[in-house]
């Protein structure tokens, strides 16, 4: 039987893939442990933003802690999908925003499997491949969804994903929402799974590896580890999920 992830210790990545020195830390989700200018002018918030669940919230903040008020651009990703990356994205921008005062930009850069439009209630256009496409300009492809929140969605992703990956980070998106807010959340798509993960890993300052407990193998999560500049921080996901664990074994979901 592989050996799934149950615990932080046992999510370190291999002691040859070092980041400088410094060591990764981990937090639990189960509760146990910029410019001068700003967004502004906002409009009046639009979708629905709610805080999920109180562990994921506790969680999130005990994360944000360790990483310092201030991320710069933080990256969520994950190994797989369906370990809760976009739950923590979500969830750390709304704690910059809401607990910290930061205005925030939480951009959808998992491109093949877009779900945040649908999360929050708000339109599935203009996003990332508008952008790409020249479709629309930088403030009209920000949705204001919170007094200190916008957020930048995938967008109408028509043909194939390769050339929008692509224009994103020759377009330096990262960049252009970095000079529009104090903190950028980007959720990223999963490392195993996507072949410009690590492309937009790279853009981040800090990128944080979601593991979800006792699904994800520990040879995956070192594995995914690898494939990042420097040993990434790791959020346990140890809230229980409607998935079967021997199902998300073998689907991964």
């Amino acid at each position: 039987m592989t050996d799934t992830v149950a615990n932080p210790s046992e999510v370190s990545p291999n002691p040859s893939h070092t980041n400088g020195g410094s060591k990764p830390w981990s937090v639990p989700l189960n509760g146990s442990t910029g410019p001068d200018h700003l967004l502004l002018p906002l409009a009046t918030p639009v979708g629905r933003v709610q805080w999920p669940p109180p562990p994921i919230v506790s969680g999130c903040r005990a994360a944000l802690t360790q990483l310092g008020a201030t991320p710069g651009c933080l990256g969520i990703t994950s190994s797989w999908p369906g370990e809760g990356r976009t739950t923590v994205a979500t969830t750390s921008a709304l704690i910059l925003s809401r607990d910290y005062g930061h205005p925030t930009i939480l951009v959808e850069l998992d491109l093949e499997r877009p779900t945040l439009a649908t999360r929050m209630g708000i339109p599935s256009s203009p996003g990332v491949a508008e952008l790409v496409r020249k479709e629309t300009g930088l403030a009209e492809a920000i949705h204001v969804v919170d007094d200190q929140l916008g957020v930048v969605v995938a967008g109408k992703v028509n043909g194939p994903i390769a050339p929008l990956a692509a224009g994103t980070l020759t377009l330096g998106l990262l960049s252009h929402l970095r000079g529009r807010a104090h903190a950028v959340v980007a959720d990223l798509p999963p490392l195993l799974s996507s072949e410009f993960a690590t492309q937009f890993a790279e853009s981040c300052d800090v990128v944080a590896l979601v593991v979800r407990s006792s699904a994800t193998a520990v040879s995956d999560v070192r594995r995914a580890a690898q494939n990042l500049r420097e040993a990434p921080p790791v959020i346990l996901n140890d809230i229980a999920s409607s998935v079967p664990r021997w199902l998300a074994r073998l689907t991964r979901v």
